[in-house]
């Protein structure tokens, strides 16, 4: 899987995802959200791997180039469009990092707000209302891993960030799919959704296979190792403090969020 298309993807459903709270219609807004969100990235993201696919005379020279599109535009359009196009990134890299602090400092936020993190998450400023102590804690946690990406070329210290990032994606996806497929399972709803979900996992464990066999080479390794000490601290630490095991049930968000989810099915019905 793509690091960019990833993190890209994943940058456009956070925001009707984190925001969902703040919707004055969010069971029309948010679906609607997600699938515009999905359609967009896409279509981007399909024609421009189709335009520089297509531009290099082999997958070696297409795998050897820094940034294929910069060198697409310089040799097919003139050097100043690849210039645009790197301005374009680095803006588009700054909205993604937006989008991503902003949507971190939502969920910390909740989280403590429900009281399954520490009292600093629910902080809010009495001025504006914002939370700002799941901020400071999701800025200075940011700078930390900007720090220690660090690299000696801007491109590689971008993927190497990217690929932590789509490897933690590759995990969240396949956990919804598997908690999904167990709800259609015990509610007893039916098989054609069951059905529909298992063949989603199945496509995302082919792309885990294809993304990790064979092992990726250093530095890429690291955001292996990375990903998966962080997937297992936040699996254990439920596991091991009965307090947040309580909070999180009896969290009023996810109550919410299950009361409609299963009004929504006995509608259905």
């Amino acid at each position: 899987m793509c690091p960019c298309f990833s993190s890209r993807l994943s940058v456009s459903l956070s925001w009707p995802a984190t925001l969902g709270e703040e919707s004055a219609r969010p069971r029309k807004m948010i679906p609607m959200a997600v699938g515009i969100s999905l359609v967009v990235v896409a279509v981007f993201e399909i024609g421009v791997a189709f335009v520089v696919t297509n531009a290099f005379p082999s997958t070696k020279l297409l795998a050897a180039s820094a940034v294929p599109l910069v060198s697409v535009t310089n040799q097919f359009v003139a050097p100043w469009v690849g210039t645009l196009v790197n301005f374009g990134a680095v803006v588009s890299s700054f909205g993604a990092a937006l989008a991503c602090v902003n949507g971190a400092t939502r969920m910390m936020f909740a989280l403590g707000r429900d009281g399954v993190g520490p009292k600093v998450l629910s902080r809010v400023s009495k001025r504006t209302g914002s939370p700002v102590g799941a901020l400071v804690v999701v800025s200075i946690v940011s700078l930390a891993f900007l720090v220690g990406f660090l690299h000696d070329k801007a491109t590689d210290a971008v993927g190497i960030i990217l690929t932590y990032g789509a490897d933690l994606i590759l995990a969240a996806y396949g956990l919804v799919l598997i908690a999904a497929i167990i709800y259609t399972v015990k509610r007893r709803m039916s098989p054609i959704k069951t059905l529909v979900l298992v063949i989603g996992l199945a496509i995302l464990v082919y792309v885990v296979k294809d993304t990790f066999i064979p092992f990726p080479a250093a530095p890429y390794n690291w955001d292996a190792y990375g990903a998966l000490a962080t997937l297992v601290i936040g699996l254990v630490i439920p596991l091991l403090s009965r307090r947040i095991r309580n909070n999180l049930r009896q969290s009023p968000l996810l109550k919410v969020g299950a009361v409609q989810l299963l009004k929504r099915e006995s509608q259905r019905s």
